[in-house]
């Protein structure tokens, strides 16, 4: 494989080059390029072109601040199927869209299977290893990406079973049926061009067959996953029952027998795959090939899941159909919280670590049980169920916490999953969503949470479509047998500005709100609401109750201004000092004492705090309106630690 290098660039004063500033629209004649190539490559080299979303003015032309794939992704409507070889199709999109980038499809619609190298995630090393494996990759027609990295372009493998695209390794991936590559000379959110390498540019050298043993690792759904290396262990019939206690056997042989037919292995193939876990086992009593059957022919009863959809089982004995004009009849949708939630939607709230999203959650699911309204929002009361995959150990002191601050005994109609139901296991078998709706299903539960999707998707990844979709399936799946809301909490990503994760998350949703929180002051943000206009930010506020946090009742009145609120709330209506105040808000992290000095008066002269003698000393109480404000009736305790 010849040493990827880059054609010499125009000089700055040629239209089209790298020097071009970026910050202006792509120019006449680099257009003309983008277009001439897209028709060479439909017209003469008979690869199936698409068009795709443009850079111009340092931004994807789609016109999302946060586009996850900035110039590489389609403008039509079904993507990578509207990949065609006709010209008269690609000058009609070229003419509607002049700034296009140029995708070819991969697969055998162009009969390429292209090898995509990312050094950015260690591709080249990979490379390097690959080569010491197997020797040198053929010579083929190789183009280098915007980001440094490179396609090499080979023919598709006839024969045999599809290949589909996958991860080879770290930093290679395998484009092949139903996906596609950016092709030169289309241009990266950096500013740079793709390109074709020098000696291996599509008009004077040939697309050559892949080396054979890669053929055979991709044809080989052992060897090759969407997961990477741990797939492959996790497939490895020398592991399966290394380990594995005698009396989990069975189910981790059906659970890999489910796994194979996931990957489209047939049953004659799978009971060999048995076999060979049998003969490599090292379990003493030596697992029986009779029982080995018996978990083969389990896995068979039911049909293997599509990971690349999203599954949703009908209800009762089919479809729910409706034939013509009766679709205008259809109820509205009703709300579980008033203009938040809407009764059987699939909702997310995300945020950092600490921005008190359980907290948030906790509240709502105390609403809802009690029909109390919730931040001023009336409710559909019912039951609930919380899944607490995790932070087990403090939700009985939060419970505690939020009963008291609402002078409640108990709350009966909240129910707790003390474990994680793994929701990654999608539509497979009788999955673990299906076994908790067996578990409620007599409680007819009106919200169900899940805390949190990180903890509840076991095997998954959160940053792959395929994953996500399998976890929404099973949401569905409970949304459908039980009429909830489902609720799930979500992590924000490393820049704190969006989700964690796949896009799909957000596309599946019907509601999806971000929390944030600044000090004890929590604002929720609807991103999305399918069902109505967006709902304007909610803040409310977080008060110490005992050996927890809780949230407290009602919105802020319009008079109480956010950067009051960590001061009032550490009022009781029963009093404190001036000293103890001071002293809770400074060591809190709230602020100065000449912030809090600053805080305290404007909270006395609007009239949510007033002074009173009590006996010996004076002390500082909530008024009526500050215990509407703050929704506290009485808090005996509060932290003056220093």
């Amino acid at each position: 494989m010849t040493t990827p290098q880059r054609s010499p660039q125009p000089s700055g004063n040629d239209q089209g080059s790298e020097n071009t500033p970026r910050s202006t629209p792509q120019s006449t004649d680099r257009l003309t390029q983008i277009l001439s190539a897209a028709i060479k490559y439909a017209g003469v080299q008979q690869w199936g072109v698409l068009p795709l979303h443009g850079i111009i003015n340092d931004c994807c032309t789609c016109g999302s601040a946060r586009c996850q794939s900035p110039g590489k992704h389609p403008r039509t409507h079904h993507g990578v199927k509207d990949a065609t070889t006709d010209v008269l199709t690609v000058l009609g999109w070229w003419e509607k869209w002049p700034n296009s980038n140029i995708g070819i499809a991969t697969g055998r619609t162009s009969g390429l299977l292209v090898v995509d190298i990312d050094p950015r995630n260690g591709g080249d090393d990979t490379i390097d290893t690959l080569v010491e494996k197997h020797g040198q990759f053929p010579d083929t027609v190789e183009a280098l990406t915007g980001g440094g990295g490179s396609h090499l372009l080979y023919d598709y493998p006839t024969g045999g079973h599809p290949i589909s695209g996958t991860v080879l390794a770290d930093g290679v991936d395998i484009k092949s049926d139903g996906g596609y590559i950016v092709a030169p000379p289309s241009v990266h959110i950096s500013g740079s061009s793709y390109e074709w390498e020098l000696s291996s540019h599509p008009s004077d050298t040939e697309v050559v067959p892949p080396p054979e043993w890669l053929v055979e690792q991709l044809r080989n759904p052992l060897l090759t996953s969407k997961s990477g290396a741990n797939a492959k262990e996790r497939l490895d019939p020398a592991k399966i029952l290394a380990g594995v206690p005698v009396g989990e056997r069975n189910e981790t042989m059906f659970r890999y027998f489910c796994r194979l037919r996931e990957k489209n292995l047939a049953w004659d193939e799978c009971i060999v795959l048995g076999r060979q876990v049998i003969n490599a086992s090292p379990s003493d009593p030596p697992f029986p090939e009779s029982e080995m059957l018996t978990c083969l022919n389990s896995a068979f009863k039911y049909e293997p899941v599509n990971h690349h959809t999203t599954t949703i089982e009908a209800r009762g004995d089919g479809f729910r159909i409706v034939h013509g004009d009766e679709i205008e009849n259809l109820p509205e949708p009703e709300w579980l919280i008033e203009n938040v939630l809407v009764e059987g939607s699939l909702a997310f709230l995300y945020g950092t670590t600490g921005a008190y999203k359980s907290f948030t959650a906790l509240d709502m699911a105390g609403a809802i049980s009690t029909g109390v309204s919730w931040q001023g929002r009336e409710v559909q009361q019912g039951n609930v169920v919380y899944v607490a995959a995790e932070g087990v150990g403090d939700l009985g002191v939060r419970v505690r916490a939020y009963k008291t601050a609402h002078e409640l005994e108990s709350l009966p109609d909240v129910s707790y999953v003390l474990e994680p139901v793994n929701l990654f296991t999608g539509a497979v078998h009788r999955g673990e969503a299906d076994k908790l709706c067996d578990q409620i299903e007599d409680l007819e539960p009106v919200l169900i949470i899940f805390d949190t999707l990180a903890r509840s998707m076991a095997g998954g990844d959160e940053s792959f479509a395929s994953s996500v979709n399998s976890v929404i399936a099973s949401l569905d799946r409970l949304r459908h047998r039980t009429g909830a809301t489902v609720l799930v909490i979500h992590h924000s990503g490393h820049d704190k500005s969006r989700e964690r994760g796949s896009s799909a998350l957000k596309a599946a949703a019907d509601t999806f709100i971000k929390q944030t929180s600044k000090g004890l002051v929590v604002t929720l943000k609807c991103e999305k609401m399918k069902y109505g206009p967006d709902f304007d930010p909610i803040t409310i506020q977080m008060i110490e109750m005992g050996e927890s946090l809780t949230v407290v009742s009602g919105p802020l009145t319009p008079d109480l201004k956010p950067e009051l609120v960590a001061c009032v709330t550490l009022v009781s209506a029963d009093g404190i000092t001036h000293g103890d105040w001071k002293r809770a808000f400074t060591n809190g992290g709230h602020g100065s004492e000449s912030t809090f000095n600053r805080h305290r008066k404007a909270l006395v002269k609007e009239k949510f705090v007033e002074q009173a003698d009590d006996g010996d000393s004076s002390v500082y109480r909530l008024t009526e309106t500050g215990r509407e404000a703050t929704g506290v009736t009485s808090v005996t305790e509060v932290s003056t630690q220093s």
